[in-house]
């Protein structure tokens, strides 16, 4: 069946508006699975068009705080809501009552992807920080994306103009947008007195993992992967230097042998040098990973995409394959935390 998909996105800030016309610049794109036509608000166009949209202007969100303070936030869609984006999917699709939810929110997921395109390339030109992608959230532990803002969908048969009841007796859906959860989890008393006490910044590396995390979560994957790489290489730079071992000759002839990848000389032969052991024989699969992720972050420092076949992956493989080398650079930068801690105590007890 032929099938014409509508959506709506709607943005928290206004795009740049053009300078040599009052018209929005739409683009057509053939993909070779669907044909897709990006078009953005016109300036004299209403920001909630169609009844579906309007009904979404009046939906309301409201989050309580778990914690029994009372705190909660109400969120009002037509507060939120200054600017919008519109995607239009002409798609073949076979759609039956078993896979209508599956299939409907597969071909959101496109339409973000492909509003994102056509947003990163109006950042760039407009050189704006404040133009930002559809944001979407991925859950590692259920393995789903989720969009982030307010959005309609509409279904129709693209042959004759029919409405598609694709949800569930209904051609046309709203969401306010997911939201994430205000609650953030706990920390222990001690471990975060532990972590001021010194009165300086907390371990650089540490933090370039937690914004690495976060990155992943947006699916923001080469920020996340440069992250990663970054903090791999700080947290070895400065076991070394914590160590007094910067002009050790062993220590710099390995961090410079040719023919080694990164991995192999930071956290294999330096360790050995300075404390008899390596992150590969420790962990040899989270080694693996941090390798891995190494190799990629060269193609993204020397190519700016990684390489290989990961951007042929699906989606949700490369989401979780880059997920798989936060965890194990999690593990490296732990483990050699661990050992320059196990160092400090040798020294104290002597």
């Amino acid at each position: 069946m032929r099938v014409r998909a509508i959506f709506n996105l709607y943005l928290d800030y206004v795009l740049p508006r053009l300078t040599d016309s009052v018209e929005p610049l739409g683009v057509n794109i053939q993909h070779e699975t669907f044909k897709a036509a990006v078009k953005p608000r016109g300036v004299n166009d209403r920001i909630f068009p169609e009844d579906v949209d309007r009904s979404l202007s009046e939906t309301s969100v409201t989050l309580t705080s778990l914690d029994g303070s009372g705190a909660s936030l109400v969120r009002h869609v037509r507060d939120l809501a200054l600017d919008r984006i519109n995607v239009q999917l002409d798609i073949d699709v076979d759609i039956n009552p078993d896979n209508a939810e599956s299939l409907s929110q597969f071909w959101l997921q496109r339409a973000v992807q492909v509003a994102n395109f056509y947003l990163e390339h109006y950042r760039t030109v407009a050189r704006s920080p404040f133009v930002r992608k559809i944001s979407r959230r991925w859950h590692p532990i259920e393995k789903r994306f989720a969009v982030n803002v307010p959005h309609t969908a509409t279904w129709f048969d693209l042959e004759n103009g029919s409405p598609l009841k694709v949800f569930n007796g209904f051609n046309a859906v709203l969401s306010s947008g997911a939201i994430s959860s205000p609650e953030t989890g706990f920390v222990a008393v001690a471990a975060l007195r532990d972590s001021m006490a010194g009165g300086v910044e907390p371990p650089l590396s540490v933090a370039l993992l937690v914004d690495a995390e976060a990155a992943v979560h947006v699916l923001s994957l080469r920020e996340a992967t440069l992250y990663m790489a970054t903090a791999a290489e700080v947290a070895v730079k400065r076991y070394v230097s914590d160590r007094g071992e910067d002009s050790n000759p062993d220590v710099r002839s390995a961090l410079k042998r040719a023919g080694e990848s990164f991995a192999k000389r930071h956290l294999d032969l330096v360790p050995e040098i300075l404390d008899g052991n390596t992150f590969s024989g420790e962990n040899p699969a989270m080694f693996s990973l941090v390798e891995q992720m190494y190799r990629q972050r060269n193609d993204l420092m020397h190519g700016g995409a990684f390489g290989g076949d990961i951007e042929s992956m699906s989606e949700a493989d490369r989401q979780e394959l880059v997920w798989s080398w936060l965890v194990a650079t999690w593990s490296a930068v732990d483990w050699i935390a661990s050992l320059l801690d196990s160092g400090e105590s040798s020294s104290d007890d002597n």
